[in-house]
């Protein structure tokens, strides 16, 4: 884990690199899809993810499902992005 200030650019770096392992399926799968990843850094995640909604034709976000009761069973991510996006959200569950 990088401090505030030491390896910021390393860890950038690295969760690029992970993005674009995690979106190489599908580009290998549906060739004529246009798919764009941006790494952001900032302090709300929900914030940025409805802010790039408002470009956007669809969003997808995967989602767990909370194993108590109490609350919502979605995160404030998800719940936030669902009640805000600008487009049409696709939510897939994780297994």
């Amino acid at each position: 884990m990088a401090t505030m200030f030491d390896g910021v650019d390393r860890l950038a770096a690295d969760q690029a690199t992970a993005a674009a392992r995690l979106v190489a399926p599908v580009r290998t799968d549906f060739p004529d899809l246009t798919v764009t990843e941006h790494v952001v850094r900032a302090v709300s995640v929900s914030e940025v993810l409805v802010a790039a909604t408002a470009g956007a034709d669809v969003i997808v976000i995967g989602s767990r499902r909370r194993s108590h009761s109490i609350g919502s069973p979605l995160g404030h991510v998800t719940h936030a992005v669902l009640h805000h996006a600008h487009c049409p959200v696709v939510l897939v569950p994780h297994p």
